[in-house]
């Protein structure tokens, strides 16, 4: 499995009066099928409380898969100083 791209989303205002900020990342990983599937049930089993945004596996040439994957946290804060 190997990273093709990673990107930050811009923060998002969610909840009521914008309380709370929305902030991600997109991934693009290419890999087996059977490698992609692990890592997102790794993901799952996260201490860290993360909100799964859109995700997509496309095959292009058999048997690599290419999963692209977004990932989100709250916040209180709009930047997170990254």
């Amino acid at each position: 499995m190997r990273l093709e791209s990673l990107r930050t989303l811009p923060p998002a205002a969610v909840g009521v009066g914008g309380a709370l900020y929305r902030h991600g990342v997109e991934l693009q990983l290419k890999g087996g099928y059977f490698e992609l599937t692990q890592y997102l049930a790794d993901l799952e089993k996260l201490p860290a409380r993360l909100l799964w945004g859109p995700a997509e596996m496309q095959v292009e040439k058999y048997p690599e898969v290419r999963l692209t994957l977004q990932l989100h946290v709250l916040s209180p804060e709009r930047g997170l100083g990254l």
